[in-house]
């Protein structure tokens, strides 16, 4: 395997646990069982292979998983004991056996869980390991019922004006306050956590002119969290060009791929275009989602543009998404096609699952 493709490879697992991670609030554990069982099978065969980089990331992935099962753990028992801020934890998700599963698949005793879990870099580990805390502190609820009140957040506020940029640092003690801050002029931005260093769900309502100056003037984080509001916009036609602006222009591929994403919520049709040339653009995982948004049209019209693509990828993922996408679109004069992509080997067999994917979308279809 090529060091790109080795590169590429390592990179779209790490992608693809993130995003399963990250959505595990909203979709709750037992939604999640499968994502997460997934996760936990990419991780055992990076650590057979023998390359030091995906022992690396297979080491991050196992401690990953048990993070993200014990802050679940703990966003629960802060609901259950009416001390949660507004949060998107799905509720009659989670259960006690549905947790030991996790980590006993993950590779962690039963009997030591809660201890492990408290070793981890999460939020309610570090809170204990401060405070004393034991294993059975927890599990009898003492550190929910006693230690709320000894929690408090710092925040660092970014304010913009044209003048440069104040930094405030304020510490949030109470479910609900309020801070106000002296400005002599209309701000250009404000940044809630300004520097990102808060593990956070939040809501922050800004106006369309605040969104453009962000996705251009702010970090990677903010820009690409402007560009994914902006389709709150839509129906302004500026948004729609500002968005191709970074597609094409932004030089961090994270930022373009969410300005592609934001632009096939405010318009694609209009875009093919710009769709077709952004497949052929440096980074794999822009062209990945190109291909992608592309492809959900199921324009029969694209069906040889997929195969094209296919044909010059050398980005095993962007291979796998241009055979999803004709599966979407296409017709029986592709079935020999896929048949001979799922012959192709690679790794963890993703064109043959693609193609194989494809081929029943085509059956389904005649």
């Amino acid at each position: 395997m090529s060091i790109e493709a080795k590169s590429d490879l390592l990179c779209n697992i790490a992608e693809s646990s993130y995003k399963v991670l990250i959505k595990a609030p909203k979709q709750g554990l037992r939604d999640s069982l499968g994502s997460l069982e997934e996760i936990v099978a990419a991780r055992k065969w990076l650590e057979k292979t023998e390359d030091v980089v995906a022992r690396i990331l297979a080491m991050k992935l196992q401690n990953t998983v048990d993070s993200a099962v014990i802050n679940e753990m703990y966003r629960k028992e802060r609901k259950k004991h009416g001390r949660a801020p507004k949060e998107t934890f799905k509720s009659n998700s989670f259960d006690t056996a549905l947790l030991k599963r996790l980590l006993k698949k993950n590779d962690i005793d039963e009997h030591m869980y809660i201890d492990f879990a408290l070793a981890l870099d999460t939020e309610i580990a570090r809170f204990c390991r401060e405070n004393n805390y034991t294993a059975n502190d927890f599990l009898t609820h003492k550190v929910f019922e006693e230690a709320w009140q000894k929690l408090m957040i710092p925040v660092i506020i970014g304010i913009t004006t044209s003048k440069g940029k104040d930094v405030k640092k304020i510490w949030i003690k109470q479910k609900e306050e309020m801070f106000e801050f002296e400005v002599n002029e209309k701000p250009l931005m404000v940044r809630f956590d300004e520097g990102n260093y808060l593990l956070k769900e939040w809501t922050f309502n800004k106006k369309m002119d605040e969104l453009l100056y962000q996705l251009k003037n702010d970090d990677l984080i903010g820009k690409i969290w402007a560009a994914s509001e902006l389709v709150k916009f839509k129906e302004d036609t500026l948004v729609a060009e500002e968005l191709k602006e970074m597609i094409q222009n932004d030089s961090f591929w994270a930022v373009r791929r969410s300005a592609l994403e934001a632009l096939s919520e405010v318009e694609v049709d209009a875009n093919i275009e710009l769709l077709k040339k952004v497949c052929e653009e440096k980074n794999s995982k822009v062209r990945t989602t190109a291909l992608q948004i592309l492809g959900d049209m199921k324009d029969s019209e694209l069906a040889s543009f997929f195969v094209e693509r296919f044909e010059k990828e050398n980005s095993y993922a962007a291979q796998a998404e241009a055979l999803r996408s004709l599966g979407k679109c296409g017709d029986r004069s592709q079935i020999s096609f896929l048949k001979d992509a799922a012959e192709m080997e690679s790794p963890r067999d993703v064109i043959k699952r693609a193609a194989d994917w494809a081929l029943k979308e085509l059956m389904k279809g005649s």
